[in-house]
């Protein structure tokens, strides 16, 4: 239903900025074709007018009724896994609604962003989620070096390696301290900015049998790849 929905108001779009275009054809077209008479050229100007003026409204009186029945839908949907006690799950549900309501659209996490990102929002989060595993269970390693790697060069080349290393190195003896190993972390959510350039990770750690969430940090794309970033970021993130 998402993905034929994001389709359909996908198309339209489309079709409104075709007869965009073709209305500065038009208007051009009047202005070139001089042994026109006015009066043909108002009346076939009137004409498209008068058609285009009826599509858009039918074009937004659908997807107003393509928007409200699909809200309804999720509200539903919402409430079944509430009632159910998956929160994780009611939480992504929560944000197709508000994504509807506020007309920013991605009715679906398989859809290729708009930006040109070949990627889908979820192959994206999936990419940062192996940089986020493969930088702690380096840390759990006590291998700096290689930790580094997955710092953004720009910070790192800004704070120096020097400096960088030993912020690792605490975070490495924090690791080492509380003895966590492979399996032990993984993410909890993560918020793409709006270019899906840049992500607000939330991580957490398994201590015991229970499961702790991490503070906030920041990821940033650099060359195709995923970085640790400067998390004073998140300060001013969307």
């Amino acid at each position: 239903m998402a993905g034929i929905g994001y389709k359909i108001r996908y198309a339209m779009k489309n079709f409104m900025n075709a007869t965009l275009v073709l209305s500065f054809c038009v208007v051009t077209c009047v202005s070139v074709v001089s042994y026109a008479s006015d009066s043909e050229t108002d009346s076939i100007t009137k004409q498209y007018e008068e058609k285009a003026e009826s599509l858009k409204n039918k074009y937004d009186a659908s997807l107003t009724k393509l928007n409200d029945d699909t809200i309804k839908k999720y509200e539903a949907l919402l409430k079944k896994r509430t009632k159910g006690g998956d929160l994780n799950g009611a939480m992504e549900i929560k944000k197709k609604i508000d994504a509807l309501k506020n007309d920013t659209n991605p009715l679906s996490d398989e859809e290729p962003s708009a930006t040109g990102d070949s990627l889908s929002e979820s192959q994206t989060k999936a990419e940062i989620s192996d940089s986020y595993i493969a930088f702690y269970e380096t840390l759990m390693k006590n291998n700096i070096k290689d930790a580094r790697s997955y710092v953004d060069p720009e910070m790192v080349k800004a704070a120096t390696p020097k400096i960088v290393d030993s912020y690792l190195g605490v975070m490495g003896a924090y690791i080492q301290t509380a003895k966590l190993s492979p399996g032990d972390v993984k993410i909890y959510r993560i918020i793409l900015g709006k270019n899906r350039k840049d992500a607000k990770v939330i991580g957490k750690y398994k201590a015991g049998m229970t499961w702790h969430p991490q503070k906030p940090c920041y990821w940033v794309q650099r060359n195709g790849h995923w970085y640790l970033g400067d998390e004073k970021v998140l300060e001013k993130f969307k």
